[in-house]
């Protein structure tokens, strides 16, 4: 349409038609996904695009007033339809979030250095073997690092933490050994534990149920990570274990001490003229025949 009306122009137009195809849709969409991220962000964009928009559109379309006029609103709308959608709670944040969460749990991008992403992780091929031993396949992943000792006969290797189906779950990188889950309510503390000589470990610390005492694990920072974000790194992947912990420990205790829902008891029918008499009644509603109490 863009190149049809743009042959019925008399005067010579600067810039083809193309050009203004091309900034149009990217424009559009751009403002469109800003919006949805930032409703700030997407206004500032289609502002900008507003004016960029007009001055190409003069320069394309120099004899059609209305044309040059309607053009530059394209971004508007798409921004006010992104507004919309954003306010509805449906963002490409949420989106993604939900299925490849984009960072491991809540840490800060600034102590990330090392850390793979959730989305590369859950997509290895290892992961396969893990839900073949039993690990959830919604678990969520929090963060790669050293395991050092606490869990039976494993040798100290990196492995992969998720948190999941109400356990703690360390995960080596290759499929033998198998996951070990820690059951969230065994969980009694998870902190940065100070070493005397070298960087601080990350320690987990749970009881078995039986009174079979209590347990260590270890884990330390990965050899990737500057000496001077280890310490950030492990403070954070403890907060954000800590707090996954809680919340699974916290939703197992609620299920728990949810009241059973009530059975109705089953409905009666009237031997003489078949309707149905309510539970506690002592005589038929249309015919008045007494009845028995089950």
């Amino acid at each position: 349409m863009l190149m049809l009306i743009q042959q019925e122009t008399a005067a010579t137009p600067s810039l083809p038609w193309w050009v203004m195809y091309v900034v149009l849709l990217g424009l559009t969409y751009g403002t469109w996904r800003l919006t949805k991220l930032a409703w700030w962000g997407g206004c500032m964009t289609a502002l900008m695009s507003w004016v960029i928009l007009l001055a190409i559109a003069v320069l394309t379309f120099p004899d059609h007033v209305l044309l040059v006029l309607w053009l530059p609103i394209v971004p508007a709308i798409a921004w006010v339809v992104a507004l919309r959608r954003h306010h509805r709670g449906v963002s490409p944040r949420a989106e993604i979030a939900a299925r490849f969460p984009r960072r491991t749990g809540q840490l800060p991008p600034q102590v990330m250095h090392g850390q793979p992403s959730a989305r590369a992780v859950t997509r290895a091929k290892v992961m396969l073997d893990r839900f073949a031993a039993g690990m959830p396949r919604n678990a969520a992943f929090v963060a790669r690092v050293r395991y050092v000792s606490g869990l039976g006969e494993m040798s100290a290797r990196p492995v992969d933490l998720f948190m999941g189906g109400g356990s703690l779950w360390v995960a080596p990188l290759t499929a033998d050994p198998p996951p070990v889950p820690i059951p969230a309510r065994d969980v009694l503390r998870v902190d940065v534990w100070p070493e005397p000589e070298g960087p601080p470990t990350l320690r987990v610390n749970w009881s078995p149920p039986g009174a079979e005492g209590t347990r260590d694990l270890v884990l330390a920072a990965m050899g990737s990570v500057p000496q001077n974000l280890v310490t950030p790194q492990l403070e954070a992947i403890a907060g954000v274990l800590g707090g996954l912990i809680r919340a699974e420990t916290e939703a197992a205790e609620l299920a728990a001490q949810a009241p059973t829902s009530f059975i109705p008891p089953p409905d009666r029918a009237c031997p003489r003229c078949g309707e149905t008499v309510p539970p506690g009644a002592t005589a038929c509603p249309r015919c008045a025949l007494p009845l028995k109490e089950d």
